[in-house]
C-alpha cells in the first residue's frame, strides 16, 4: 500500500510543499505549491508569515499525509566526516556527541545530530554526521507547533 508523504520547506524567503504517494517502487507527486513571503527581508515579521504559510500549505488546514517531513534550511546544518577507532554502534552512540565538540562550535548539550556509517574497517568507522544547534531545532518545533504540525522526520537539503 502506498504511503502519502507531505514535505514542507519553510525557508527564509518562501515556503514550498510537495505531496507524494510512495508505493513500494517509485514516487508519484500528487501536488506541489510554493509561496514567497511578503516580508522576506524583515526578520521580525518573517516568523508570523512562516507560521501562516505552513498552515496554508496543509490541504484543509490539517495534516493529510501518513508522515510529514520538514526540511530545515541548509545554512542551519553542519555536515562533518568523523572517524572513530571502533565500529560498534553502541560505542559510537556513547561518544559521538562529545567527539563532535572537536568539530563544531557547540558543546554536546547544545546540538542535535544524526549519522550514517560510510565505511567500516579494522581501523574503525568513518561517519557522515549532520549537526544542528538544539536552539534551531527548538525554533523549528515552535514554528510548526504553532501551525499544528507534528513532523515525523526533520531533514535538511
Amino acid at each position: 500500500m502506498a504511503q502519502k508523504v507531505q514535505v514542507l520547506d519553510i525557508g527564509s524567503y518562501s515556503a514550498k510543499s510537495v505531496v507524494a504517494k510512495v508505493p513500494f517502487v517509485g514516487v508519484q507527486v500528487t501536488s506541489a505549491k510554493a509561496e514567497k513571503y511578503q516580508s522576506a527581508l524583515e526578520p521580525k515579521t518573517r516568523r508570523s508569515e512562516q507560521t501562516r504559510a505552513a498552515r496554508d500549505m496543509l490541504p484543509g488546514k490539517r495534516l493529510t499525509g501518513d508522515a510529514v517531513t520538514v526540511v530545515m534550511q541548509a545554512d542551519r546544518i553542519m555536515n562533518r566526516t568523523v572517524e572513530l577507532p571502533f565500529t560498534d554502534r553502541g560505542k559510537i552512540d556513547q561518544v559521538l556527541g562529545f567527539e563532535l565538540e572537536n568539530h563544531v562550535p557547540y558543546t554536546a548539550d547544545e546540538i542535535v545530530y544524526d549519522y550514517v556509517v560510510r565505511e567500516k574497517s579494522k581501523e574503525g568507522a568513518k561517519l557522515f554526521v549532520s549537526v544542528a544547534p538544539r536552539k534551531d531545532i527548538e525554533e523549528y518545533a515552535e514554528l510548526f507547533g504553532g501551525a499544528n504540525i507534528d513532523p515525523r522526520v526533520m531533514g535538511h537539503q
